[in-house]
This record gives structure tokens, sequence and C-alpha cells, in this order.
């Protein structure tokens, strides 16, 4: 199978459980979503990028040879990734970035079909797409074990941080929670850690994009 493929690349991981740690990015094009502030919005559209195989992605990464692939978006999850994930996890660990509106494969018999991590980040009013939330998706990853699934909501407003404290609740969800100013916005982080405080959301972590940050990729 052949996946559109924007860039392969060695940087920091700038988001979540995983900040700081040094990765291999894939970066899919084509994603299920229309996010009004996406920071990639070059990867929207599938078309008029490289379409590599299973193969050639696994050689790229193999000339960084990385501990960690993270294969992110764009939506990863629209494409097939049986072939690629079992391919990768021959030497790698492997994790995804998905906006969440897609279950993962969960299959115990055969765990090549599963990433060792998702990074889950369900989209909120400011994005235009909070009307895309899939409830049964989200289960399905709650289905997995603890330490291989986050969330981790992009915040703009009062709005988002309710609507993502009620989501929350819809699904029982009770583990670590990882909250983003949307643009790296400051003033937003500064908000959001006095909120997380007088509230005692004490899973709750508020956490930039460290990447951008420190002004790498």
């Amino acid at each position: 199978m052949k996946y559109p493929v924007v860039e392969i690349f060695p940087s920091l991981q700038g988001e979540g459980r995983f900040i700081g740690m040094p990765v291999v990015f894939v970066r899919f094009a084509g994603c299920n979503l229309q996010c009004k502030w996406c920071d990639q919005p070059e990867t929207k559209v599938a078309g008029n990028v490289p379409q590599l195989s299973s193969g050639e992605i696994c050689q790229s990464v193999n000339n960084i040879h990385p501990r960690v692939v993270v294969l992110t978006g764009g939506e990863p999850l629209i494409y097939n990734l049986n072939e690629l994930l079992t391919s990768l996890k021959r030497q790698y660990l492997v994790h995804v970035e998905t906006n969440g509106t897609i279950a993962p494969i969960v299959d115990v018999y055969n765990w090549n079909l599963v990433a060792d991590y998702y990074a889950v980040s369900p989209k909120l009013p400011s994005s235009g797409m909070f009307n895309r939330i899939e409830l049964p998706a989200l289960r399905a990853f709650l289905s997995l074990p603890e330490e291989m699934v986050d969330f981790k909501f992009v915040i703009a407003d009062s709005t988002d941080y309710e609507q993502m404290c009620n989501l929350l609740r819809e699904l029982e969800w009770k583990r670590e929670v990882f909250l983003q100013p949307v643009n790296n916005d400051f003033d937003i982080a500064r908000w959001l850690a006095e909120l997380v405080l007088f509230d005692r959301r004490w899973n709750f972590r508020v956490l930039p994009q460290w990447h951008k940050c420190l002004g790498v990729r």
C-alpha cells in the first residue's frame, strides 16, 4: 500500500506525555476534519505529495534510526496502517497522533496492528469541528490499556474548557488529561493554569507546544 507522506524528519516531541523526547515524525497528508486553527494546513489534502510504500517509509526511518516513530498528520487513521505498523514495530516503538474520530484497531491476538501509544485530540468548539466528535470511537480508545492512550485538548476559551469537562465526564475519563493553549498563546496558558488550580483538577496538565518554544520543527 502507498501512503501520502508530506515529510519524515527527526525532532523533539513537543506535546503531551512524551514532551521533550527525541523522535522521528512521519507526517501524512489528508484529514477528515477542517479545524479553523489547524497548524498544519498543508496536510489537509493528500494530493500532490509523494506516495510512499511502507518499505520506503521504513527505509527513510532506518536512515535516522530513532527509538520512537510518531505517525502524525493530517489524520493517520484515515489510512489502513496495518502493513506500516507491522513493519515499523519490528524495530521501533510507534506512536499515533489522532483526532479521535476513527476507532483504533484493537486486536489482542495481533498487537502488531496496534500502535504502542495513541495521543487522542478531540476537537472542541473553537475548532469548528465539535459536531464531529465520535463518542463510540473515543470509547474504543478507552478499551486500550491506560499506558497506551492519552487525551489532549487544544483550548481557546472558557467554552472549550467547559465542553471538554462535559465530554470527559460523559466518557468517565479519570486518567491524565493534557491541555494545550491554542496557537501556543501564553496568556491562554496562564489562564488555564489558574483555572486548573482553582478547580483542583489534579489530573490535568497544562503544556505548551515545547518544540515551538524552542524554535525547532
